[in-house]
């Protein structure tokens, strides 16, 4: 899983204010990237230990998906957030019992021989892959989405651009 850190110069007070602003603003929705995906604005929670963040889509899915669980933190003159994108508990349960599924249609499949064993593993595997893919793609743009959301709110015109390291 990716931890992403957006440093900023700003304090960690005024970061997460510009981050309240962004989430009711709905400003930064012209992006392309954010037109592309539909996303209507952003859902913000604020924990004792961080904060939320996901994008908010046209549809009840959005409830569903991967979003932003982050804190931030002083660092060195101003603050930085950390934090990652993960899926929701929901989703990672519909994605683990579809795999037992999978898994278990293939022993049942090959168990009374009707098809060749290669046919039922290339089809078990395939669906599987498509799992994998569409989990991969999920946090993989979520977190595009909020790195490029995060770095738009807490870039300060008075002060030097902020930057974005990602680490494995």
């Amino acid at each position: 899983m990716k931890t992403l850190i957006i440093e900023s110069s700003l304090s960690p007070a005024l970061a997460l204010e510009r981050i309240r602003q962004m989430v009711s603003s709905r400003a930064m929705i012209d992006a392309p990237r954010f037109r592309r995906r539909q996303i209507l604005g952003w859902r913000l929670e604020e924990l004792r230990s961080g904060f939320r963040l996901q994008p908010e889509y046209g549809d009840a899915a959005s409830d569903f998906g991967a979003r932003f669980e982050g804190r931030i933190e002083e660092h060195r003159r101003g603050s930085r957030v950390v934090g990652r994108v993960v899926l929701s508990r929901l989703m990672r349960a519909i994605m683990a019992v579809v795999i037992v599924f999978v898994v278990l249609a293939m022993g049942m499949a090959v168990r009374q021989g009707r098809e060749p064993i290669l046919k039922v593993v290339l089809i078990g595997g395939a669906m599987i892959a498509a799992v994998v893919l569409l989990t991969t793609y999920s946090v993989r743009s979520t977190t595009a989405l909020v790195e490029e959301g995060l770095q738009s709110a807490l870039t300060s015109s008075k002060a030097d651009p902020s930057s974005v390291r990602s680490s494995g």
